[in-house]
């Protein structure tokens, strides 16, 4: 009795076993490979952050401080210190620092305790950081202190407002000393 498949019947021919052999291992090569191509998109990586030039501005938490004018102050350093940095260093926009404040919890531009911002730091992936203390003088005036920390030899400067002088300007003028000193 003949079977209906030629490669498995007793009675068929070699050549006929080995064509619809050939034709198989060609059938199955062709699907076993397209099987085994796999199409994977590369892994996404975070961008690796060189932490040693991103530079944090904030003011901490101090009494008798207004938050919208230490914001005022670190608007103007930021925005000036930025250039005077040039491409080397990222100076850390205030949207980015608001996002980092929210991490912790915080309002946009709240003043934080001194004890926080080394954790904030971190948080923006900051490894220098300047800290801009405003004090009231008493006669609408603030004297401001600004350390920047990071740095292989740490830098402080300090002015006084001059009367009626905006604050953003202030900030400008401590990025002026903080480059004086660099």
């Amino acid at each position: 009795m003949r079977s209906r498949h030629a490669f498995f019947s007793p009675g068929g021919s070699e050549a006929a076993r080995l064509a619809t052999l050939s034709i198989l291992v060609l059938i199955l090569s062709a699907v076993g490979a397209e099987a085994q191509i796999t199409l994977r998109k590369p892994p996404v990586e975070k961008a690796k952050v060189d932490a040693a030039s991103r530079v944090l501005v904030v003011a901490p938490f101090r009494e008798g401080m207004d938050a919208s004018h230490a914001v005022k102050v670190c608007n103007g350093l930021r925005d000036r210190i930025s250039t005077h940095l040039g491409a080397s260093y990222t100076v850390i926009s205030r949207n980015q620092t608001n996002l980092a404040l929210k991490h912790f919890g915080y309002k946009d531009d709240e003043l934080l305790p001194e004890s926080v911002l080394p954790d904030l730091a971190a948080r923006a992936e900051a490894g220098i950081m300047i800290v801009t203390v405003l004090a009231p003088t008493g006669d609408g005036r603030y004297a401001v202190t600004a350390q920047v920390r990071g740095l292989a030899t740490p830098v402080e400067v300090s002015l006084t407002q001059v009367a009626g002088e905006p604050l953003e300007v202030v900030g400008a003028a401590v990025a002026d000393l903080i480059k004086s000193k660099m």
